[in-house]
């Protein structure tokens, strides 16, 4: 179960009606074409496991507006995700949505001690924010997986 950033407020919780689970792994929205891969490829990783995959959505506000009011609705979101979430009744999936100043902060904050962490996209010289993401969660000793799109896994 993930904790809530002090920075952050949680939106959207999905619970899971699964039985006791074993395994969770976390994927951090980036873009939605790189998460909708990450997941696909972390679902092809869990099958046949006791397990879910939590989606972690940090959506920073900026300063000017409250952070219960962000630029664009939460509940359009919430719609799109739910596009790269899918379903699949063999590996659930949950969707935390927080509305937050740092993007990474939240992250950090709302992962578990040792969490496996999935990532979706490229890693290209000039995504830096990507690889500043992976780098910091690495040294906050998650264990990190890159999926680069169009992966065979």
């Amino acid at each position: 179960m993930t904790s809530h950033p002090a920075n952050a407020i949680p939106v959207v919780r999905r619970p899971v009606a699964t039985s006791e689970l074993f395994l969770q792994i976390f994927v951090a929205f980036t873009t939605h074409k790189e998460t909708a891969e990450a997941i696909r490829a972390t679902r092809l990783l869990l099958q046949g496991l006791n397990a879910r995959i939590c989606v972690l959505v940090a959506r920073e506000v900026p300063f000017p507006l409250p952070l219960t009011e962000p630029p664009v609705a939460v509940t359009f979101t919430e719609d799109r995700l739910r596009e790269v979430v899918g379903y699949d009744a063999h590996i659930p999936a949950t969707v935390d949505v927080f509305l937050c100043r740092d993007r990474l902060e939240a992250i950090r904050q709302s992962l578990p001690t040792g969490a496996t962490v999935v990532v979706g996209g490229r890693n290209r010289w000039y995504r830096r924010d990507r690889r500043k993401l992976i780098r910091i969660l690495r040294e906050d000793g998650h264990k990190v997986v890159l999926v680069e799109e169009n992966s065979p896994v």
